[in-house]
């Protein structure tokens, strides 16, 4: 009787993968917040750039430090955009959002500030080496008594790109705060092929 044995190549690149912080702006800078709802008196979307690491990463997770005053309810969401303007003193978003993270309940915050993940699915959105971005968090219900406080720095920002904030139908880049955010990126694992037999 012949036997028939069955080969398989597993990739290890294509399964394992490692998280690696791509850029951030600590919460140990922060002094302040800026209201994001559906209210006339608040932004619906802030946003900082950031550049992508010394190799190419796919947008796996991003964290903005939050806060609820009030009672908001509904969903907000991180962005990520390409970059448009002068690094640093007038970056802004262009364009339709690259990707997109799943949903945030709004009401699940609390009143005190913490660091929120919010996550990316596969296929990972590549941030390629060294170009710029902006990272954007979006909340667009609630009103002015009722919104989300993204915290901020605004005594003594020093984070190599610049803010921005979305308000009655336009973009604003500023410089006079920096976001506490942080853009972690999934790579492959490297490795040689491994060969799986499976006998007769």
């Amino acid at each position: 009787m012949k036997k028939i044995l069955f080969l398989f190549l597993i990739f290890a690149s294509s399964i394992l993968k490692s998280q690696t912080l791509i850029d951030s702006y600590s919460e140990t800078n922060q002094d302040g917040g800026a209201s994001v709802s559906a209210g006339s008196f608040n932004n619906q979307i802030v946003g900082q750039s950031f550049t992508g690491a010394s190799q190419i990463y796919g947008l796996q997770t991003v964290k903005f430090y939050l806060r609820k005053s009030g009672s908001p309810t509904g969903s907000a969401y991180a962005k990520l955009y390409s970059h448009d303007g002068t690094y640093g003193s007038s970056s802004l978003p262009t364009g339709s959002a690259l990707a997109t993270s799943s949903v945030l309940d709004v009401s699940t915050l609390t009143t005190e500030y913490q660091l929120i993940t919010f996550t990316f699915s596969e296929p990972y959105y590549d941030i390629n080496a060294t170009t710029y971005y902006v990272i954007t968090f979006d909340y667009a219900e609630g009103n002015n008594s009722n919104y989300i406080e993204v915290g901020l720095d605004s005594s003594s920002p020093s984070h190599s790109g610049n803010s921005c904030y979305y308000t009655l139908g336009s973009w604003t880049s500023y410089t006079g705060w920096d976001f506490v955010f942080y853009v972690y990126g999934a790579s492959a694992v490297t490795g040689a092929p491994q060969i799986i037999i499976i006998g007769e």
